[in-house]
């Protein structure tokens, strides 16, 4: 690390795994307001009403932060493999290291379901080996595509899951001959997998199917390959440039959430023409992930701001945890509102701290006695065999 280079805590940059640590957090907010019924968050300040409802009310976004950031932090060995500075990832291990960062929390969760809908309910939530196997595999596609979902975040996983299996086969894309190609094919991929979803199987599917089929790989491509394409400039004379001077560096971090919070507006003033043959179904998420690369790759050049927003002890644990928090926090909430409480008025007030301090408790727990243990074994034993 250089003077003027990004805060690295653990062999990570902190400012990374606090941002890590906002978009879990971000999803958990969006769904705690949801949960205590929707309504227009305003504050009034010298005669004016600013509204921050956006910021409520989007705060699904946060998964396509956590897209791109897997992008970005996955794409960069592959980066450094192409330009000489170690040895190409082995996809073997690549491999193992995802199935081990990704499954077994969520075999974790899935079997505390399971117990629980047997315990309360008495029935046994998989009907059959089809369910079985799909809930193994993750198939969280619009029924009769797909299982049903014990956990309403769980659509998501398997178009993270997805990029991890997709990531070797993209990666010549990131060789200096081809990587002009990345952009141009992803946003292609993404236009014509969510055209298809609106124009060609929308009639066949569920309320709500075009948008979890919709995001299906390669319908998130363009988020995944701009968090690519940040790493390529990272690694680039554009990095360098970058990291040679600390305005440049705040510049891109200004523009990044101008453009965000701009995006935010957009979205929530015109919801209703998402996923309808609009221009705002096949630009929000490219432009929206245009603004989380600028802010990612900001922070990993040494952004000054970013660091001292994000790079703190506790975010920094947080964004460690993060994947627990983001499993978690959706079971948490339901069981929360269902519980009977001595408080009156608005829930949010009372849903939030109590479904952040849960979840945070549980997110460690998984993490000090399964997530992290496993990983180091997993290490170890690759390490071993290299």
């Amino acid at each position: 690390m250089t003077p003027a280079g990004p805060v690295v805590r653990d062999g990570e940059i902190a400012a990374l795994t606090g941002l890590r640590a906002c978009a879990a957090l971000w999803v958990l907010l969006f769904h705690v307001w949801g949960a205590a019924i929707p309504r227009r968050m305003t504050l009034e300040l010298a005669g004016w009403t600013l509204d921050f409802t956006p910021f409520f009310s989007i705060g699904w976004a946060g998964v396509q932060v956590f897209f791109v950031l897997s992008g970005f932090l996955l794409a960069l060995p592959f980066v450094d493999g192409y330009e000489g500075r170690r040895g190409r990832p082995r996809t073997g291990p690549y491999l193992a290291r995802r199935c081990v960062r990704v499954l077994p929390a969520y075999y974790l969760q899935l079997a505390v379901l399971l117990w629980l809908a047997w315990q309360l309910d008495g029935h046994l939530a998989i009907a059959g080996l089809g369910d079985l196997l799909g809930y193994l595999a993750m198939g969280f596609l619009p029924e009769p595509l797909g299982v049903p979902m014990l956990n309403g975040v769980w659509w998501t996983l398997p178009i993270e899951f997805s990029f991890y299996l997709a990531l070797p086969l993209l990666a010549p894309l990131l060789h200096r001959q081809r990587r002009w190609l990345l952009l141009p094919l992803a946003l292609a991929a993404m236009i014509g997998w969510r055209w298809a979803t609106i124009a060609v199987w929308a009639a066949e599917l569920p309320p709500g199917g075009r948008f979890h089929l919709g995001y299906q790989l390669p319908g998130s491509l363009d988020s995944f390959a701009l968090g690519m394409a940040a790493a390529l400039l990272l690694r680039s004379r554009a990095g360098n440039w970058l990291a040679a001077a600390a305005p440049r560096r705040e510049l891109l971090t200004g523009a990044g959430l101008v453009l965000a919070v701009g995006l935010l507006y957009w979205m929530h003033f015109n919801y209703r023409a998402y996923w309808t043959p609009a221009a705002i179904t096949f630009l929000w998420t490219p432009l929206f992930s245009l603004a989380s690369a600028a802010l990612v790759l900001a922070a990993a050049a040494g952004s000054t701001t970013l660091g001292r927003l994000l790079g703190s002890r506790p975010l920094h644990y947080l964004g460690t945890i993060s994947y627990g928090i983001y499993l978690w926090h959706n079971p948490i909430l339901r069981w929360l509102k269902d519980a009977p409480v001595p408080f009156e008025g608005y829930a949010l007030w009372w849903l939030l701290p109590a479904c952040l301090a849960a979840t945070v408790l549980v997110a460690a727990l998984s993490w000090h006695w399964l997530e992290r243990p496993l990983l180091a074994r997993v290490g170890a034993w690759l390490a071993g065999h290299r």
